[in-house]
């Protein structure tokens, strides 16, 4: 019976171990890109407007150190009498301001609420 008891103990001090390391924070949090201030940063996502979606920037009031200053789409050179072909759309943002900051994108229909299929988040720093 002592024995389970000390096993018991160890495996407790085991998984209690284990959970305060997990909960210790990072200190080199991933950054999906790097900038410096006054770059401009280019966010292509692949994209297929023939079925309807698009992607959508969703601006927050905590978005300040990136300005929106161009979004376009580039079609995929299909060959003639392709259609329904896909392509590539580009958010570009300039960097104002050194920090950290995150851009939230939606892959949803524009006349429907709540129709995204797809949410994408990149975490820039600008140095």
């Amino acid at each position: 019976m002592a024995l389970k008891s000390i096993n018991m103990r160890n495996l407790s001090i085991l998984f209690l171990t284990l959970f305060f390391m997990s909960c210790k924070a990072q200190k080199n949090p991933k950054f999906d890109y790097i900038i410096n201030k006054k770059d401009v940063l280019e966010i292509k996502l692949e994209s297929n407007p023939t079925t309807g979606y698009s992607w959508k920037w969703i601006k927050s009031e905590s978005n300040k150190m990136l300005d929106s200053i161009d979004a376009i789409y580039v079609p995929t050179k299909v060959s003639n009498g392709v259609v329904g072909s896909g392509g590539t759309e580009i958010f570009k943002f300039k960097a104002n301001k050194s920090g950290i900051e995150s851009l939230t994108f939606e892959y949803c229909r524009s006349w429907e609420q709540h129709s995204a299929v797809t949410v994408k988040k990149f975490i820039i720093k600008v140095k």
